[in-house]
């Protein structure tokens, strides 16, 4: 009696034993059954992780020198130094995003001064001013529209700023970035900023700088498209406002 029970409980184990592995022989053939689906959930990339490719793509160009030369016509209404926010900011998205060394980027210093020493600055032509700072590229940014808005409660500003940017070539002035005969058009807007004037200066300018960097590397989705972009949209800005052209 007691071998037979021994022997039940051997054929009970074989059993569990046979049926454990047809378990795990048949959730492999799910897999592959479909296509490796689950793996495909595991390492398929989230939507926030897909890349936008590089519109023009300046990773492989980290040792080359760059430039960035901001255009501020007299004409818009603004009073505040945009040359000095942008480029500041242009060249720290440069470093951040696509890490150029700030050595290889022309602070706005460097080009004030050779601005200062050329009163025909306005007349000559890129491959003039690449040539004098050795540089590979130069980005231009032309302030096309610019708005800083005033609300009835202090400090609080709304504000807006589009612009077009171009990168060159500057030894031969020969048009890289985009394909259009025209630039890029950047466009950046804010409802409400409530640290002041300053503050607004600096976020449009930060702002700028994001969006126009993003589309010279390979930018992942989810950090392609940022609050206060707003390139792409029918904008008309703020009216009956108080316009504020002064910047202290």
């Amino acid at each position: 009696m007691r071998i037979s029970l021994i022997g039940d409980n051997m054929k009970h184990r074989v059993n569990m034993l046979v049926l454990a592995g047809s378990v795990v022989v048949l959730s492999v053939s799910m897999l592959f059954w479909c296509g490796c689906g689950l793996f495909g959930v595991f390492f398929t990339p989230t939507p926030r992780e897909k890349i936008i490719p590089a519109e023009y793509d300046l990773s492989e160009q980290i040792e080359s020198r760059f430039l960035v030369l901001v255009k501020q016509p007299g004409w818009l209404p603004i009073k505040a130094n945009m040359r000095y926010y942008l480029t500041r900011h242009l060249n720290g998205e440069l470093t951040r995003r696509i890490e150029i060394p700030t050595e290889n980027l022309v602070s706005y210093q460097q080009l004030k001064a050779f601005r200062s020493r050329r009163p025909d600055f306005a007349y000559l032509s890129l491959e003039q001013i690449g040539s004098q700072f050795k540089v590979d590229f130069i980005l231009v940014v032309t302030i096309s529209k610019f708005e800083l808005l005033e609300m009835s409660q202090e400090n609080y500003h709304r504000g807006y700023m589009s612009s077009q940017c171009s990168l060159y070539d500057a030894k031969t002035g020969a048009k890289l970035w985009p394909d259009s005969s025209i630039g890029k058009n950047i466009m950046v807007g804010f409802e409400i900023e409530e640290k002041g004037q300053r503050a607004a200066i600096e976020r449009l300018s930060n702002r700028t700088a994001y969006c126009t960097v993003r589309y010279l590397y390979d930018c992942q989705k989810g950090n392609f498209k940022i609050a206060d972009d707003r390139s792409g949209e029918n904008w008309i800005g703020w009216d009956n406002e108080k316009r504020i052209g002064d910047f202290k």
